[in-house]
């Protein structure tokens, strides 16, 4: 063979394997700081991707520990609570949380919020457990919606005659006074499984008191800018996009039937989705639901100001006012 014509061959392939290579590095889309994709199917995450330990955390006194919740699905929690506090004749009150990162990020392990739950739970001396679910685009939703319901129905079946086994929930949670909540994320969640509470009614023995959400993940009369990219990428095969009720709960004929006796949303002034948490308490209020509802506005802050800057005082009000509403 002619070396000439033998090194331009090579010469060619290595041009193309060159822009082949290239085109797979290509971005998908951008989702920064939450998601990166790549057209070669790399997913890149920036931020709450490190993992904490469970165990006993020095600054507070909280025990926690990771359970599985799901063997097929391989989903865990996080248990926290602070012995000291608990015992078998007087129990504390539950809260099932839900945590944030647009669908995309985070964990209950990751650090923001494995300190935000010990502070929280030392704090309002509760016992807590912080649900895992898979995450997009891996896994696209509904995937944590139904996640987020197996760890709701796995908590609550350690009440009076139960299946559950785990002993920090059988001997130390007090299921008549259930509460629910999240951030971001997390806490479109969390309105999600109340809306299935009031639906399904999981355990007619239980007490689900009430909820609070952090800067909730909705679309509405004022959707952010940034809540559609978001949303089509977490969701690709959702049903009429912004209108969708997991999105948009003014849009569900349901909303009425929020299971639980109270809510509480805490928005921020400086957020885009500020407008649309506070429709969600408005559309609450209009649609025949029969509980009370708290909006909580801080002036000048940014999204989840309270993960950003956890030992200012707008943070700490925040906690307060948090453990408050779980021993109410």
């Amino acid at each position: 063979m002619d070396t000439k014509f033998l090194l331009g061959f090579i010469f060619v392939l290595l041009i193309e394997f060159s822009r082949a290579e290239s085109s797979g590095n290509e971005i998908l889309y951008d989702l920064y700081p939450f998601v990166r994709m790549y057209r070669n199917g790399t997913v890149q995450r920036f931020i709450d991707t490190e993992s904490m330990p469970a165990g006993v955390d020095p600054a507070t006194g909280v025990h926690s520990k990771d359970v599985k919740f799901s063997q097929n699905l391989n989903l865990s929690a996080r248990l926290f609570y602070l012995p000291e506090k608990a015992t078998v004749t007087k129990k504390l009150p539950l809260l099932i949380y839900y945590h944030g990162g647009g669908f995309f990020s985070g964990s209950a392990s990751d650090p923001n919020h494995n300190r935000y739950l010990n502070s929280l739970v030392a704090y309002a001396r509760v016992i807590a457990i912080s649900v895992n679910y898979r995450l997009a685009p891996e896994h696209p939703l509904p995937a944590a919606y139904q996640d987020s319901w197996l760890g709701l129905l796995w908590t609550v079946s350690h009440f009076r005659g139960g299946t559950g086994k785990d002993p920090w929930l059988r001997n130390y949670a007090d299921f008549q006074r259930i509460y629910i909540g999240g951030d971001s994320a997390g806490a479109n969640l969390a309105h999600e499984m109340a809306i299935r509470i009031g639906v399904k009614n999981p355990n007619r023995g239980v007490n689900f008191k009430g909820m609070f959400l952090n800067c909730p993940f909705f679309a509405g009369q004022n959707t952010a800018p940034g809540v559609g990219p978001m949303w089509s990428h977490a969701y690709p095969n959702s049903k009429n996009g912004l209108n969708n009720p997991l999105i948009n709960p003014g849009k569900n004929p349901n909303l009425k039937l929020v299971g639980v006796l109270n809510v509480v949303i805490f928005v921020a002034g400086d957020d885009p989705l500020r407008d649309s948490g506070l429709e969600y308490g408005r559309k609450l209020v209009a649609s025949g639901w029969k509980g009370g509802v708290l909006d909580v506005d801080f002036p000048h802050q940014p999204h989840v100001f309270n993960f950003n800057k956890p030992n200012s005082d707008n943070a700490f009000s925040m906690r307060n006012m948090t453990a408050s509403f779980l021993n109410s």
